[in-house]
């Protein structure tokens, strides 16, 4: 089995891209509309980082200080 992700910059391509692609459906070739900028899961990730900033603010979570992950570099 193999994944393939194809970019295409071109909405009017991409439509008869997947037409064509849908042919071998009967062949058990399923496709999978994937966005790369998912707006719920930006949306989601924001969240997490602020309620994490808000319990290190309150200090219920420890993190590292700035100085310490640049020189880790």
């Amino acid at each position: 089995m193999k994944t393939l992700t194809i970019e295409i910059p071109n909405d009017s391509v991409a439509e008869r891209v997947v037409w064509m692609l849908n042919h071998f459906t009967i062949d058990g070739l399923i496709i999978k509309e994937n966005t790369s900028h998912n707006l719920p899961d930006i949306e989601t990730s924001i969240n997490q980082s602020v309620n994490e900033m808000n319990l290190i603010n309150e200090g219920k979570l420890s993190a590292k200080p700035i100085e310490e992950l640049f020189n880790e570099l």
